[in-house]
């Protein structure tokens, strides 16, 4: 899964406003689909429960996976999104592989989700940079991860480029000075950690993008009130990337590159 880093081109970026979010209230869709799909364990599932309780992480989700709901027989690597009842519909539909630690959840709760998703859930119980070579991918997605839980955006980045024809990633930074502390898994030390702010975020990409960095500059530099109480700023970047996986295209050659993935 390694490769030339210079083979991004990025398609669209929208940060994600209150107007956003009002955007999608008008057709809040994947809230009726938690409704209609959710098994009774689902609701011990942490990343569900959010999906259930929080209409910004829905339009987030809503925007970064919403035409796999429209789409079949794609190969789809999720990097952290979380384990809930989208990941199952997902798997219903997809070759689905789920890269996910489980921090949140009880493993008997974890092992019920795979049960239920069937064949085509891949569950990869580890960190994404120890995944073996998997192959290309459709689509790889990320979400709520980078830079603000994962600061390695830009060796992800670097690795998934080469065999992903699309990439998807909502980017979680702060315009206010925030840290954390947490402490070693493998030795004692205590650590502050410093959140990103988008200049950081961007610089980190700034060598890997090949066209059209411009529209992530764009975005990054408007002015626009956060949509979480917290003040957190997401986001959303698209970008096509250089793999080629036979039989099911996303985007045909010759597309407008501004067409949604």
């Amino acid at each position: 899964m390694n490769g030339d880093s210079s083979m991004l081109t990025v398609v669209s970026a929208e940060r994600v406003d209150p107007a956003f979010v009002a955007r999608y209230a008008k057709d809040d869709w994947l809230l009726a689909q938690l409704q209609a799909s959710t098994f009774p364990f689902d609701l011990e599932l942490t990343t569900h429960r959010w999906l259930m309780q929080d209409q910004v992480k829905r339009a987030i989700f809503a925007t970064l996976y919403g035409e796999l709901f429209q789409t079949r027989g794609l190969r789809v690597l999720d990097v952290g999104g979380g384990i809930s009842a989208i990941g199952r519909e997902l798997a219903a539909r997809h070759e689905y592989h789920l890269v996910e630690l489980g921090a949140h959840d009880p493993a008997r709760r974890i092992q019920e989700f795979v049960e239920s998703a069937g064949r085509g859930l891949v569950l990869h119980d580890c960190d994404w940079l120890d995944l073996p070579d998997l192959g290309a991918f459709d689509v790889v997605i990320a979400n709520d991860l980078f830079p603000n839980v994962d600061q390695r955006l830009r060796a992800f980045v670097q690795r998934v480029a080469p065999i992903t024809r699309h990439l998807a990633l909502s980017l979680t930074c702060y315009d206010s000075f925030r840290f954390y502390r947490a402490k070693r898994i493998d030795g004692d030390e205590i650590l502050t950690m410093l959140a990103w702010d988008f200049r950081q975020t961007a610089q980190s990409l700034s060598h890997i993008i090949a066209d059209r960095a411009e529209v992530l500059s764009r975005a990054i530099s408007l002015d626009v009130p956060s949509a979480f109480a917290n003040g957190r700023q997401v986001c959303i970047l698209r970008c096509h990337g250089a793999a080629e996986v036979a039989g099911h295209p996303l985007r045909k050659a010759g597309d407008d590159l501004e067409a949604p993935l």
